[in-house]
């Protein structure tokens, strides 16, 4: 199930159209600044907490699919393991600095921590017929916060 927070229209201030795009570096002003609570693959050769750097953009041969390339980075995610989990798993704080369509997803599973249930990454898989609301991903948004580009305010929004 999708469920859209903001969606673009005519009438909404053009400030708004790039929201989720946002790339400034200044960490109070970035859009979405998120902590998210991941089950994924658990690695033991990754020194973490990190900071992890990559350059993403959009696969020509794969549909939906980010890819990380050489170049300036475009996308940064702070990366701090929370805690192990039985079956090889582990829970994982995200961070995103920026703000990269499938930014999290993408440099998780390139850092060969794919998110459990992703059906993009690594590999896209096909569609099914009827869904499985069963096992779906598994990236739940703890915090999302923001400065609102129309008024300048500090707005949060966190799950309970």
């Amino acid at each position: 199930m999708n469920i859209n927070l903001l969606k673009r229209t005519q009438t909404m201030p053009r400030r708004w159209w790039g929201f989720g795009q946002c790339r400034q570096r200044d960490p109070r002003r970035l859009a979405p600044a998120t902590q998210r609570s991941e089950p994924a693959q658990a690695r033991q050769d990754l020194t973490l907490p990190m900071l992890y750097r990559s350059r993403l953009q959009e696969r020509a041969d794969a549909f939906m699919q980010m890819q990380e390339v050489e170049g300036e980075p475009n996308a940064e995610t702070h990366i701090e393991l929370l805690r192990r989990l039985p079956g090889g798993l582990a829970h994982y704080a995200l961070r995103p600095r920026s703000g990269r369509k499938h930014q999290l997803r993408a440099q998780m599973s390139a850092l060969g921590l794919p998110i459990v249930g992703d059906r993009i990454y690594p590999l896209l898989q096909p569609a099914q017929d009827p869904p499985d609301f069963e096992h779906t991903l598994q990236l739940l948004a703890r915090a999302l916060a923001f400065t609102d580009p129309c008024t300048g305010q500090q707005r949060r929004f966190e799950s309970t």
